[in-house]
């Protein structure tokens, strides 16, 4: 009996979810090295290409909310952008250089071989726990806020080709440009496009902090202190908009502190782009975002450059923040729905009591033991995946760098 391939049959075994998902990623990775390029051409340095990916899919993510917003959100349109970020990977792909990573490897074989027996065998640890939260990253979303409104609000817009009030589904308040960048997933064929960002965002997030070490050592300490975080398991698997935040607010931070007694125009852009990011992906950023922004404008007054700093400021709110808050302004009445409806003239008891749930929530996930112990120890089995463990050591390695003659 003969039987016959088809092109379907060839590709079933591959996991096309998952390529989509990497090759989008590579593709704001590759767009990002074109704008930390364009920004600071004669500075290529790790820590500008993270920054880099950090404006790249917040550009991205701020076309497709205003694809929704106007009611433009067609699933062809989408999957054209999708496909656009895919040729994009590709390119960066293309971008290897076979001898380059040679050279990578040969490097890591001599500080591996350098190093003494715990720290080989820390670079083992790291070495597992990275395959293991990028393979966890690519898995199916499994847990219920990504089944329920991370992943749930995006498909309805896609079905409805754009946003609209939901006054039944009260989690639909919660959502913000990370939700535009899993609708844009959704669009292209995959629903594990956010986890492949958060994953992301952790390994940008380790290139930021890095580069605040100075021997290899340090720099083994730090990306244990960061990998080793317990709460990475909760944050990089999911599709849950808060590691690529997350991260943006570190690199903006590194950002304006390496620079901080002489800070340029380019600098201050793409840390206020990394700031306001974070706080369009989810309304807890809105408080981190904005420590952030104002060291940013205390170095940009030590420059006498105060006046653009504050045109970047709110250029990058007007494009990022603003439609999230209008949104919710227009649809709710409310610019940070659920939390300011106590005070609407014709308040929603229902709205009211889920602002009251969410608090809740918050408040029986909370650590019990005392600050700072809180950040690195947890008080119970469920508060595991909530705290930093040694991670909050890392501190430390900064501020020793600060304090070194010679430091940024």
């Amino acid at each position: 009996m003969t039987s016959f391939l088809t092109l379907e049959d060839c590709l079933a075994p591959l996991p096309l979810p998952a390529i989509m998902a990497v090759l989008m990623v590579l593709g704001c990775l590759y767009l990002g090295r074109l704008l930390s390029r364009a920004l600071l051409p004669e500075s290529p340095q790790p820590l500008h290409s993270a920054a880099g990916f950090i404006l790249a899919a917040s550009l991205v993510a701020a076309a497709v909310h205003f694809l929704a917003l106007a009611g433009l959100a067609y699933s062809w349109l989408l999957k054209t952008m999708a496909w656009g970020l895919v040729a994009c990977g590709l390119l960066e792909l293309a971008r290897l250089n076979p001898q380059r990573l040679f050279q990578s490897a040969c490097r890591i074989q001599e500080i591996f071989r350098e190093q003494s027996f715990w720290g080989r065998t820390a670079l083992v640890l790291l070495g597992i726990t990275l395959v293991g939260l990028g393979l966890a990253a690519l898995g199916p979303p499994t847990d219920a806020d990504s089944l329920d409104y991370h992943l749930g609000v995006p498909l309805d817009i896609l079905r409805h080709h754009g946003a609209y009030p939901r006054l039944d589904w009260l989690h639909a308040r919660l959502t913000g440009l990370g939700e535009s960048l899993n609708m844009l997933g959704l669009a292209g064929g995959t629903d594990i496009l956010g986890a492949a960002l958060q994953f992301a965002g952790m390994l940008a997030a380790l290139v930021a902090v890095i580069s605040l070490a100075r021997t290899d050592l340090d720099r083994i300490l730090v990306a244990m202190g960061l990998l080793g975080c317990p709460v990475m398991i909760f944050l990089v698997p999911n599709q849950k908009p808060q590691m690529l935040p997350t991260a943006a607010t570190t690199i903006a931070l590194i950002l304006i502190v390496q620079r901080f007694r002489a800070i340029d125009p380019a600098t201050l852009l793409m840390a206020f782009w990394c700031a306001f990011f974070a706080m369009a992906c989810k309304y807890p950023f809105l408080l981190s975002g904005g420590i952030v922004v104002g060291v940013g404008l205390l170095a940009a007054s030590r420059a006498r450059l105060l006046g653009l700093a504050l045109g970047a400021a709110l250029a990058a709110y007007l494009v990022l923040v603003f439609p999230v808050h209008l949104q919710n302004f227009l649809f709710y009445g409310d610019p940070v729905s659920p939390f300011l409806e106590r005070w609407r003239p014709q308040a929603d008891a229902a709205v009211i009591g889920f602002a009251a749930f969410l608090r809740t929530v918050s408040d029986s996930q909370r650590n019990s033991l005392p600050f700072p112990v809180n950040l690195i120890l947890p008080s119970s089995m469920g508060t595991i995946p909530t705290v930093l463990g040694l991670g909050t050591l890392l501190v430390l390695v900064g501020l020793r760098e600060l304090k070194e003659p010679g430091a940024p």
